[in-house]
């Protein structure tokens, strides 16, 4: 998907949210009757649960201002259409300590140039290939799922959407799982 020509419908079409990152947890016991229990030949219903979906954060790095276009595009299509807590931050305010812990999360980053991230990502791309940090962050992403929107000018065929390939491909290798494929 070009970032130019997106529209609402593309990004109804990407924020697709998956059951399986759902997270339940038991409801708390009904206070048991002081009437007797019956025994019953048929299994038991199975206990009650609640259904969350973890908090999306959505982080955008953007040169002209179209990736921040499709990252508030997201929020409202994941609040309206899929009832979920989500908010947004800016790559330039990137910080690789709050990122282990942030269990779904879309990433909507420009291509700058002939290859590299725009100017508010410059924290988020040196981290992100700084392979010390590959290295001592394996697994701390176990619990993460992520999907990666890319944006940027087709016509750099060889530098076309970088950026989001390499999101995905760095991420993947702290452990992350990219439960979407690249838009």
């Amino acid at each position: 998907m070009g970032c130019s020509s997106s529209t609402r419908d593309d990004v109804k079409d990407f924020v697709h949210v998956d059951p399986a990152l759902a997270v339940t947890t038991p409801l708390e016991e009904e206070k048991k009757s002081a009437s007797p229990v019956k025994e019953s030949s048929s299994p038991a219903p199975p206990a009650p649960v609640k259904v969350e979906f973890p908090e999306l954060v959505v982080y955008c790095g953007s040169q002209t201002g179209t990736s921040t276009r499709l990252a508030n595009e997201l929020i409202k299509e994941a609040r309206d259409r899929h009832g979920l807590k989500a908010e947004i931050v800016d790559m330039s305010s990137f910080d690789e300590h709050e990122l282990p812990g942030k269990r779904l999360v879309f990433f909507v980053v420009s291509t700058y140039g002939e290859g590299g991230p725009t100017d508010s990502s410059q924290r988020f791309y040196q981290w992100l290939i700084n392979e010390h940090f590959i290295n001592k962050e394996k697994g701390k992403f176990a619990g993460m799922k992520f999907a990666v929107l890319g944006c940027g000018d087709s016509s750099f065929k060889k530098t076309f959407n970088r950026m989001a390939k390499l999101t995905s491909e760095k991420l993947q290798l702290r452990g992350a799982v990219q439960y979407r494929s690249p838009g």
